[in-house]
């Protein structure tokens, strides 16, 4: 009896784990909608709930000029991959990304912190900060 009981207890302690960590990665999706900054690196970035994205940044620098940039394109979270991910297919050539071209970022969100961070190896890490719900 106590080893029945002892193996329903851990059984059922894994099952509420794997479900608090599947909730945490399957409301990326929804999490994601809205206007994000990165105060940092001068960015903002809007995910819009149709899968379209514009990014903007005032902060790209090209032979030591330091000028602006809007980039859109559509979007994608994955959030079966581990960790999720977010790939952007932005609408006109980026940074070495050709039109069409897809980019992947690898997701994750603090709750703590209320941080989106988004790392490609090319690119580097956005860590965002959500400004306004759309």
């Amino acid at each position: 009896m106590k080893k029945t009981l002892k193996l329903t207890a851990l059984v059922m302690a894994v099952a509420i784990l794997v479900c608090a960590f599947a909730g945490c990665t399957a409301k990326l999706d929804k999490l994601i909608v809205g206007k994000w900054s990165d105060e940092q690196n001068k960015v903002t970035v809007e995910f819009k709930d149709d899968g379209t994205f514009k990014f903007d940044s005032s902060n790209l620098n090209i032979l030591g000029l330091s000028i602006g940039t809007s980039v859109s394109g559509t979007y994608k979270v994955n959030t079966e991959a581990d960790p999720a991910t977010v790939t952007a297919a932005p609408e006109m050539s980026f940074a070495g990304f050709k039109a069409g071209a897809e980019i992947t970022f690898t997701a994750a969100y603090d709750k703590d912190s209320k941080v989106l961070k988004l790392t490609n190896d090319k690119l580097g890490t956005l860590n965002l900060t959500k400004v306004e719900a759309v």
